[in-house]
């Protein structure tokens, strides 16, 4: 064979390395970046289109969150870019929480995730070990326009961020009876990297309103919350005759409520 050909086949012989590079490369890059969390088995594919059969991921409560089957892409076109865009799509079989999202990362190294997600309530509130008072059902979506943390080795929360949740059909047990409580909608945004500020509109069949800030370290989250309800004509009578415990309703109705976790 003439060497001329055999110097055409190194770059085609390159090119096939990095076109049919295995998944597990994502897998090993992900470890140096980010240690063991999240933790990737079961890959397939390749590096630019592929799957984790099992992902497993530490939420700031210490509980470890498992997704199945979690696909993956990689665009092409933003490395030309010197950037990276990596999109995910969430199953709903099997999961928790399903949905799909995109991870860029610019030049600076600074990555961006921007994100649609939804599950139950019940579920995901056992899932994540969160600590609800009551029990508490329904649907809910997470529209996440865009997140950032320039250092995920500090005890930050953020850069920035612009998201909102929509909880639908959401009801409460009490005295062995589910009561519907209706829709709500919160808005989130980055306060300071070390605080995520909550907030809820009173436009809700409970006129609840809330303002609460996510603090602490992402090891040992803290919650400050502060929050009133003024009773509808669409609130169950059952929910209304409980706000008594709460205290005096203040010269607007309103009966307010604090507390720290």
């Amino acid at each position: 064979m003439s060497w001329r050909y055999v110097f055409w086949l190194i770059p085609v012989y390159l090119a096939a390395l990095i076109v049919l590079a295995p998944a597990q490369l994502i897998g090993w890059g992900l470890q140096q970046f980010a240690g063991n969390n999240p933790q990737l088995q079961n890959l397939s594919g390749t590096i630019w289109n592929g799957k984790a059969g099992l992902t497993r991921v530490i939420v700031p409560t210490g509980t470890a969150v498992k997704l199945e089957n979690i696909e993956w892409g990689i665009d092409p076109v933003s490395l030309l870019k010197g950037e990276l865009g990596l999109s995910f799509e969430i199953p709903q079989a099997g999961n928790v929480i399903s949905g799909s999202g995109l991870i860029q990362v610019n030049r600076q190294g600074l990555p961006v995730f921007e994100a649609n997600l939804s599950g139950g309530i019940a579920q995901s509130s056992v899932a994540l070990n969160l600590p609800l008072p009551l029990n508490i059902d329904g649907a809910w979506q997470l529209d996440l326009n865009e997140y950032s943390l320039s250092d995920f080795s500090t005890p930050g929360w953020c850069d920035t961020l612009n998201a909102n949740i929509n909880t639908e059909q959401v009801r409460v047990r009490l005295d062995n009876a589910w009561l519907p409580l209706g829709d709500f909608r919160a808005d989130l945004e980055c306060g300071d990297p070390q605080t995520i500020n909550v907030s809820i509109p009173p436009e809700n069949r409970l006129g609840l309103q809330v303002n609460a800030a996510l603090h602490g370290t992402r090891n040992v989250p803290r919650v400050r919350l502060q929050g009133s309800i003024k009773p509808t004509l669409q609130t169950p009578a059952e929910v209304s005759e409980l706000l008594v415990f709460i205290g005096q309703a203040d010269a607007t109705g309103r009966y307010t409520f604090s507390f720290n976790l």
